[in-house]
């Protein structure tokens, strides 16, 4: 018994003509056994309908006029109606803010610091900001594990912050 899971893009019409409104699909193939079938037979079958399920096969549509450059959805279409619901009434997280790469902070063990810490050094708290790693971020909430990120925009800033400056000079070789 031979399963097949490589991905594979297959052309049963002799021409795309581009521009032209094909349909485009996309298959996969969940968990196929040769047990006497063809599997491009199958496939070919299969695809004659827009959209096809079944324990071995997934099928998706799309029209070749629908793809552009915002994200594409293959989806059945009880569920492209759901987001298409979804996206009427919704702001985007982009429109509400600059979404960057993550704090880089070259060296962690020294700016990533915990609340312990702070309150044992008696370090000042202006420079400090919640530090939330992925790991922390549920569904509806944050699991915060009260870890602070040294924020310093320059030198000058640590001269009203004498304790944080200790705490950075005895670091200072690896930073």
């Amino acid at each position: 018994m031979s399963i097949h899971k490589k991905n594979r893009i297959f052309q049963f019409k002799n021409e795309i003509i581009p521009n032209e409104g094909n349909d485009i699909k996309v298959i996969k193939v969940k968990n196929w056994s040769s047990k006497g079938s063809n599997l491009m037979d199958y496939i070919r079958t299969s695809s004659l309908n827009s959209e096809f399920e079944d324990a071995s096969l997934i099928i998706f549509s799309k029209n070749q006029n629908e793809l552009d450059n915002t994200p594409w959805v293959f989806a059945k279409l009880k569920l492209k109606n759901i987001l298409e619901e979804i996206k009427k009434d919704t702001v985007t997280l982009i429109t509400l803010c600059d979404i960057e790469k993550g704090t880089s902070t070259g060296l962690n063990e020294v700016f990533i610091i915990t609340k312990d810490l702070i309150d044992k050094r008696n370090i000042e708290g202006n420079l400090l900001k919640k530090y939330i790693r992925n790991s922390d971020l549920n569904r509806y909430l944050i699991n915060y594990q009260d870890l602070y990120l040294i924020y310093v925009l320059d030198s000058k800033s640590l001269n009203n912050n004498p304790n944080l400056y200790q705490y950075l000079l005895i670091h200072f070789i690896g930073l």
